[in-house]
Order: structure tokens, then sequence, then C-alpha cells
């Protein structure tokens, strides 16, 4: 995590929020930091196995990892990416 704080600090990145099930078929969404050059970091793990999968979900996670990235490692987030599902788009 410091090395993390030291890279990112004062930095603006782009986030990325991906989920899928785990080898226990239990639902998870990642969320990776991304450098100007390329370099990720993964920020958080989230277990979804007992929420809805609603785009009002998913919304509340971008929206709390942008708040807890900014706030840990010192960096401004840009913009998020995730993959067109539908619950998703329309967060």
């Amino acid at each position: 995590m410091n090395k993390c704080r030291e890279v990112l600090k004062n930095r603006t990145v782009s986030i990325a929020l991906d989920g899928w099930s785990n080898v226990h078929n239990e639902t998870i969404v990642c969320v990776t930091v991304t450098t100007e050059e390329g370099h990720i970091y993964l920020s958080d793990t989230i277990d979804m196995s007992s929420n809805a999968h609603t785009a009002e979900y998913l919304e509340e996670i971008a929206v709390s990892s942008v708040k807890k990235i900014e706030l840990e490692f010192g960096c401004h987030v840009r913009s998020i990416v995730t993959d067109n599902a539908a619950n998703l788009a329309k967060m």
C-alpha cells in the first residue's frame, strides 16, 4: 500500500470495475487503478453475493471506490471503465 501511495500521489488515474464469479461461484467485483503509463494496481475486491446487481448498487460501489482511492492514494480519478453489461451501462 505504501508503494501504491508513492506511485499514485498527485496523479490523474482511471479506475476499472469488473465483476465475475470466483471459483466458489460467489459474485465479486474488483476495482483497479490504472496510470497514464498503463500500470495497474488492485484497489479493492468486493463480495456482491448477498446484494442485487442493480445499476444503483453498482453506482454506490463506484462512488465509494472513487472517494476511497482519492483519499487513500492521494490521486485524482478522471474516468471509470466498465464492460457493457446492461447494469453497468445503466450505472
